[in-house]
């Protein structure tokens, strides 16, 4: 915007000096006189008809007006600015007071003339032409040399970055790997993509009622977990946390947390039912095995009692190529469903030498008898005793006889060898001369006859002191037998249970 002229700014001053005297209820100060290069002359004054004939008296003197605004502001009593107006003249001009004379009146400040118009005018618009703004491309814009062109801006290039742009680049990278790697951390320790199938065996007791927390934390205190809060979060995503069983779990250390869940979660198994097997006292092996088969136990039970690793007969004293005929302890036997008869083999084998060990045999070995005489002596006695109390009495027969040299006489060895336990022997069979006969023989059979109990075992280490020599079944004594120290007593005692036996059409007199 051009400068104003020296006319023009105090113009705009006294405007404002005036409206400024017109807000304080003052009157306003007087124009000075223009200082153009040209003074305006005062007009000359127009004289009436009268004033033509009457020479004009002159008019009384009045103080000239204030010249200047600093003059004005003086009479109204203003204090002079700080600095004082000035007011600036061109060089050549001629000043107020050779301008105007004295109390002449002071002329108005003439408007000056507006500057030429530096901007063409808008060309007229034809008929046809659009009303509005019409956006044309730069390089079809009319050239304005009076208008100030623009220097197009040259295309900056990237700036270099400054030492902090690049320390806080840095850090915000650091922060985004952290903030990646934690959130890579955090999936693995859930989800543990590279667990293992755990270790050893762990027995966990859940608390029924336990929360899964509560089951958390003790899993994590047994190393079945890594982390109990893990195990919780994996439990309630997969909506696990209220399924969790109770009770003893068997688990294994170092699981992932899903195995866990698995295996705490799985409905629960009935108990496999068990076996509880009874064997009588004085069976053979074959009575044995039939026993065994019909419990539903899996196996050759003959085959598997043939020998075995968990006891060797010859440490018992007995002959080589001895069976295990006589160890096999008859008791009750709690088997698993997986058991089969080598595992019932083994704890029959096992319990033997539990109870052997409780017998004493000093008696025994005093009477040059091992302990797989015992066993086969007790064997027998299994098979002739009908009543416990007769046990030790019938042992005494059998030591007596073969202190004396007396063949035994008992028809049960020869019936384990025949294999014959219920049908009546014939009198060629009696007579017959074999190892298990010990109507031809003296002394005691081969291998015991059977698998003889506790107490049998006991009443054949320790015999009752007595001096019989014979003994047979007692007629209706409900398997008792009459005692004998001589041929003769015996004699009647087997016409007796031959009489009855008689009256019975044949049967057993052991009962009537």
């Amino acid at each position: 915007m051009p400068d104003r002229s020296a006319e023009e700014r105090e113009r705009a001053r006294l405007e404002r000096e005036a409206k400024r005297a017109k807000r304080e209820g003052r009157a306003a100060p007087i124009a000075p006189p223009s200082v153009s290069a040209e003074p305006v002359l005062p007009s000359p004054p127009i004289r009436s008809s009268k004033q033509d004939e009457t020479p004009a008296t002159p008019p009384p003197k009045e103080p000239a007006p204030p010249a200047t605004g600093r003059e004005w502001r003086r009479a109204a009593g203003e204090p002079d600015p700080d600095p004082p107006l000035v007011r600036r003249i061109p060089s050549g001009a001629k000043r107020e007071e050779e301008v105007q004379a004295p109390g002449a009146p002071i002329p108005e400040v003439g408007r000056p003339e507006p500057p030429a118009r530096r901007i063409p005018p808008v060309p007229p618009l034809g008929d046809d032409a659009a009303i509005g703004t019409k956006r044309v491309s730069a390089g079809h814009r009319v050239p304005r040399p009076h208008m100030l062109q623009r220097k197009p801006k040259m295309p900056r290039g990237p700036a270099a970055p400054s030492a902090g742009r690049k320390t806080g680049r840095r850090v915000g990278a650091l922060l985004a790997l952290a903030a990646v790697a934690a959130v890579l951390w955090f999936a693995a320790s859930l989800f543990q993509p590279f667990a293992g199938d755990g270790g050893a065996n762990v027995v966990v007791a859940i608390p029924k009622g336990a929360s899964v927390g509560d089951v958390g934390e003790l899993l994590a205190e047994k190393d079945v977990v890594g982390s109990g809060f893990f195990f919780k979060l994996r439990s309630r995503l997969e909506g696990k946390d209220d399924q969790l069983n109770s009770g003893r779990v068997t688990l294994k250390r170092d699981m992932s947390y899903a195995a866990a869940l698995d295996a705490l979660t799985q409905p629960a198994k009935a108990a496999p039912k068990r076996t509880k097997l009874t064997l009588p006292e004085g069976l053979s092996r074959e009575e044995v095995a039939k026993t065994v088969e019909e419990a539903g136990i899996e196996g050759d039970y003959v085959a598997a009692t043939t020998k075995s690793g968990t006891l060797n007969p010859s440490r018992f004293g007995a002959p080589k190529g001895a069976t295990l005929e006589g160890f096999l302890f008859p008791a009750t036997y709690d088997l698993k469903p997986t058991d089969d008869v080598k595992d019932l083999v083994t704890q029959q084998l096992t319990a033997l030498q539990r109870n052997l060990a409780t017998v004493e045999l000093k008696r025994a070995r005093r009477k040059n008898l091992t302990p797989y005489d015992v066993l086969t002596i007790a064997s027998m006695i299994e098979r002739e005793a009908g009543i416990a109390k007769d046990r030790p009495l019938i042992f005494a027969v059998i030591y007596n006889r073969l202190e004396d040299g007396i063949p035994l006489g008992i028809d049960a060895t020869l019936r384990y060898e025949l294999k014959n336990w219920t049908d009546p022997l014939k009198l060629s069979e009696l007579e017959a001369d074999t190892p298990y006969n010990t109507r031809t023989n003296a002394g005691l059979p081969p291998t015991p006859i059977g698998n003889p109990g506790l107490a049998s075992i006991k009443a054949a280490a320790n015999p009752a002191d007595v001096d019989f020599l014979y003994f047979v079944v007692k007629p209706c004594g409900d398997g008792a037998s009459t005692f004998s120290e001589t041929a003769a007593e015996h004699e009647e005692a087997v016409a007796a249970y031959n009489a009855k036996r008689e009256e019975l059409g044949g049967k057993s007199p052991t009962t009537c």
